[in-house]
């Protein structure tokens, strides 16, 4: 049976996107569309559920390109400042993104290199470790050549000793410095700062808590981090870019060092994303990293003034009505990035509120209003005056 190309795998999946037989969950949409309004200002609201639908694209793309290695990997170049490093004999700290053809990086790396570590979360090993193994086979059969694997867990507690001697040893790593963004809420200290694993970096405008771990065996290992960004020319088109940049060199202080080598790090990430932020799988739960007081940008509101003289709206571009777990209402603050469980009579109004403006003085006369309750949705930017009655 003749497999289907790239582009055939696309235009499927462009077909099924846009029917909603593959879609995000409403409240995993409104998380991202939360996490777009504030690091993305320039892209308006409405453009929001284009640009999630093309994020959903990129996803399941990334997860089919490894199936198709035989036509995309001949076509896929590799370029930029960091690519001495990468074909110089010495090991490396190879840092990627979940963006674009991410998943072509590690046989890149093995055909390059040879003798690759690759650091991943215990459940991702649990649940793909085994794949990625039969993705390498299958990758020594249409190149003839698998280089050398090892797997490493992030949660082995000897984990950095043994990234080293796998440095001394001669093997170069691969780690994706936004994996562990969606395992588990940042660590914090009592008093709000990032725990000594983590470092605060500036991104997109807002801070964001990120592990240190490359920073830390680039220090101890005394071994350059290469930043590495696979660039799909087009979705379902077989041509990657593998952009390789400027190494980041250790310093001889790990903790001095640690803010400065990872905000280089996002800085890559940054650039790639305000030029296109599609193929970035984490915007679905980049919010979890966030630093919530570095979240600024809020919608205008209304003053109730009189309410009987003017029409109202449910604030539809801050707040979002979703189904939660079984039939569960879920109110969604796009600008506090948070739910509220809310009672289905409360939902039920919302939804009446979501469509035509609706005057005043008859919404007095609703079961369940009055001007008190009125003047407190206004007051809490749930309604917007859209106009005199």
């Amino acid at each position: 049976m003749t497999q289907d190309s790239i582009s055939t795998v696309a235009a499927g999946l462009r077909a099924r996107i846009q029917a909603g037989t593959v879609a995000y969950g409403g409240l995993e949409q409104a998380r991202i569309s939360s996490s777009l309004f504030h690091l993305l200002p320039e892209v308006s609201i409405d453009a929001h559920d284009a640009l999630i639908a093309d994020i959903l694209l990129h996803q399941h793309l990334a997860a089919a390109e490894p199936q198709h290695w035989a036509e995309i990997y001949p076509g896929m170049q590799a370029e930029g400042p960091g690519l001495a490093q990468a074909q110089g004999g010495e090991p490396a700290i190879f840092c990627s993104f979940h963006y674009g053809s991410y998943r072509l990086v590690l046989p890149w790396l093995l055909e390059t290199k040879g003798a690759v570590t690759m650091l991943i979360d215990r459940s991702v090993a649990a649940g793909q470790g085994e794949s990625f193994q039969q993705k390498v086979a299958e990758f020594a059969r249409v190149r003839g050549n698998a280089g050398d694997l090892i797997i490493r867990d992030t949660s082995d507690g000897q984990v950095v000793l043994r990234l080293l001697r796998d440095l001394r040893q001669g093997r170069s790593l691969l780690l994706f410095v936004d994996a562990n963004l969606g395992t588990q809420p940042a660590a914090v200290t009592a008093d709000g700062e990032p725990s000594p694993h983590e470092a605060a970096v500036d991104f997109l405008g807002a801070r964001l808590w990120t592990r240190t771990g490359a920073s830390v065996l680039s220090c101890l290992g005394q071994r350059p981090i290469v930043p590495l960004l696979p660039l799909r020319e087009a979705p379902g088109r077989a041509r990657v870019r593998l952009q390789c940049f400027d190494p980041i060199l250790p310093g001889p202080d790990r903790h001095a060092h640690a803010v400065p080598s990872m905000q280089a790090l996002w800085q890559v990430l940054e650039q790639a994303l305000r030029h296109d932020p599609a193929p970035w799988e984490c915007w679905r739960y980049v919010d979890r990293s966030l630093d919530p007081r570095s979240l600024t940008r809020l919608l205008p509101g209304s003053e109730p003034g009189d309410l009987a003289a003017r029409t109202w709206r449910l604030h539809s571009q801050r707040y979002l009505l979703e189904t939660g777990w079984s039939t569960t209402r879920v109110l969604f603050d796009r600008c506090l990035m948070r739910s509220f469980l809310i009672s289905g009579a409360l939902a039920d109004t919302l939804e009446r509120l979501r469509g035509a403006a609706t005057p005043g003085a008859e919404l007095l006369r609703w079961p369940g209003l009055n001007r008190a309750t009125l003047t407190g949705f206004v007051q809490r930017g749930l309604l917007v005056d859209a106009g005199p009655a």
